[in-house]
């Protein structure tokens, strides 16, 4: 009995500094959109670059659309990612703006790796969402 009791509080350990880690890891930026639906993003005229910026003690994300800013709560265990309800303003977007594909891809972002230094957001089925890379300071 005592085996399998330290078993389970080493695999409990053990998750606890992989979902640390990695919130470390998605902290340690702010992002902004390289691509999004497999497509590299470009910033129109009067856009802003979409981004988002993750805060660990929280447990919340924030950023813009492209043209309005958002916030809410964001829960990360190991590998995987789930955003609550977010918040954004409402401010009329102009021209072809990116900001409902956005929101749709955050709503079925499911998972999350790094790779090449960019975080790859990903549905349940493991197929890629958007892709942002570290946002200059």
């Amino acid at each position: 009995m005592k085996p399998f009791l330290f078993f389970l509080i080493a695999v409990s350990f053990a998750s606890c500094s992989t979902t640390s880690k990695m919130t470390k890891t998605l902290t340690a930026n702010d992002w902004q959109l390289y691509s999004l639906d497999n497509t590299l993003f470009k910033v129109g005229v009067g856009m802003k670059i979409p981004a988002l910026s993750f805060d660990a003690e929280k447990m919340t994300v924030s950023g813009n659309t492209g043209c309005n800013s958002l916030s809410g709560p964001v829960e990360v265990k190991g590998d995987k990612i789930s955003f609550g309800s977010l918040a954004t303003t409402r401010m009329a977007c102009p021209g072809d703006n990116p900001e409902t594909r956005f929101l749709e891809a955050l709503n079925k972002t499911k998972k999350f790796s790094i790779y090449e230094n960019k975080l790859v957001l990903k549905d349940g089925d493991d197929k890629q969402v958007m892709v942002l890379e570290p946002k200059l300071r």
